[in-house]
């Protein structure tokens, strides 16, 4: 591969990734990496800013996929002790607020109701591969979810799938009921 086409593969794994599982962090630093020490040619920039350029670039994107764990006191619940925030609750706080903002509507409301009830009661090796789900275009997650398309790889045999599944096949918003939807947006907190 060129070096360009390398630096341009990474970017594009930078952000088609907003919450990376250890398997893209390490697919993603090999490719930064690689960009940073064989950067592209250019004219235009000395081999001193290539390398700071390359320096800064890697600091971000290692910034970006850290997990923070330090929130401002405003976002934390006031009735709550005081103490350091636990990572995991962060973390399953992510995954409820990445299965509540899909951008489909149909995909919102299946997802986002299905975490708030869920979530905070997997395991870490299930949060692991709900995770997995949530890294899928949002138009393949409903696909997966209703049986339209087979699964990929990293979810074949997957617990939180077919349980996803079982859940979307028993008409949690009724059969198009205006009042089990609102029921079920008040019941999840979902706005």
């Amino acid at each position: 591969m060129q070096p360009r086409a390398l630096l341009l593969t990474a970017k594009a794994a930078r952000r088609s990734l907003a919450s990376a599982t250890p398997t893209a962090v390490t697919l993603i630093r090999a490719l930064s990496s690689a960009s940073h020490t064989n950067p592209p040619p250019s004219p235009d920039l000395t081999p001193d800013q290539i390398r700071r350029i390359g320096e800064r670039t890697k600091s971000q994107l290692e910034d970006h996929l850290k997990l923070k764990t330090e929130v401002p006191a405003y976002s934390l619940d006031p009735s709550a002790p005081a103490g350091p925030v636990d990572a995991n609750h962060i973390r399953r706080k992510r995954l409820l607020y990445r299965s509540k903002q899909r951008g489909w509507l149909e995909v919102d409301l299946l997802l986002g109701s299905w975490a708030a009830e869920n979530v905070f009661t997997l395991t870490v090796a299930e949060c692991d591969e709900y995770e997995k789900l949530l890294n899928q275009e949002t138009i393949d997650i409903f696909n997966i979810i209703n049986g339209a398309m087979p699964p990929p790889v990293e979810l074949e045999g997957s617990k939180i799938l077919k349980r996803l599944q079982e859940y979307a096949m028993s008409s949690p918003f009724g059969k198009a009921s205006a009042r089990t939807y609102e029921t079920v947006k008040d019941r999840t907190g979902m706005i």
